[in-house]
């Protein structure tokens, strides 16, 4: 299947891949991953029960876990130590997403993306993929709301907020959610029905060289 023919599917016929980063900024760098989790939506909207990706990632040398990455994610750097690397870690997400096509989602997707595109080379199947932007879906389908960060949706969509709030997984949990919930919304108020359709609306566009924005918690 090509890229062009995924665009013309219903949204109901296609496989998405939800995918969170947690990371770490050193000063005058750019953001590098210490987690990444990844759920899969099968056709028919059905959270794929079997698959859940989670793995900590040993940030590279100059990169330290601050106090304030600790606060914010409860990762310590005792945690991610004995981590494989970013790059180690992406290539076993493209191993198991290789053999198919599929939409990435992800809350603030640009952040994600840009993090994906600077590992193509370990990952050259998923880099390929397209990209929906949660943020932007929301913008769409329930304008007015004061911001559009992950606990505002979910609290706006009657999502439940984890214990573990930023950490990969439980915030790639509450994005599928809360992407589940949206789909709700447009396929009852809104002409999203095709996947160009929902491209057209929260699809992002990578420019080489872009560079990465602060993540909307």
């Amino acid at each position: 299947m090509t890229i062009a023919n995924l665009d013309e599917m219903g949204i109901e016929e296609t496989s998405f891949v939800i995918l969170d980063f947690e990371t770490v900024t050193p000063k005058g760098r750019p953001p590098e991953p210490i987690e990444l989790a990844a759920m899969r939506i099968n056709p028919g909207l059905h959270i794929d029960s079997q698959f859940k990706f989670d793995s900590l990632i040993k940030p590279p040398e100059g990169a330290p876990i601050t106090p304030f990455d600790t606060a914010q994610t409860g990762i310590v750097w005792e945690d991610v130590r004995d981590a494989a690397l970013a790059a180690a870690v992406l290539a076993q997400l493209e191993a198991v997403l290789r053999h198919n096509e599929y939409i990435m989602v992800a809350q603030n997707a640009r952040y994600e993306a840009t993090i994906i595109s600077r590992f193509s080379k370990d990952c050259p199947h998923v880099a390929r993929m397209p990209f929906i932007d949660t943020v932007a879906l929301a913008k769409h389908l329930v304008p007015g709301l004061p911001d559009y960060k992950l606990d505002t949706l979910a609290n706006h969509l009657s999502v439940d907020i984890p214990v573990q709030r930023h950490r990969a997984l439980p915030d790639v949990e509450m994005t599928v959610q809360i992407f589940l919930r949206l789909l709700e919304i447009a396929q009852t108020t809104s002409k999203i029905v095709r996947v160009i359709d929902l491209k057209h609306v929260a699809g992002i566009k990578m420019q080489t060289g872009e560079p990465i924005q602060e993540s909307l918690f």
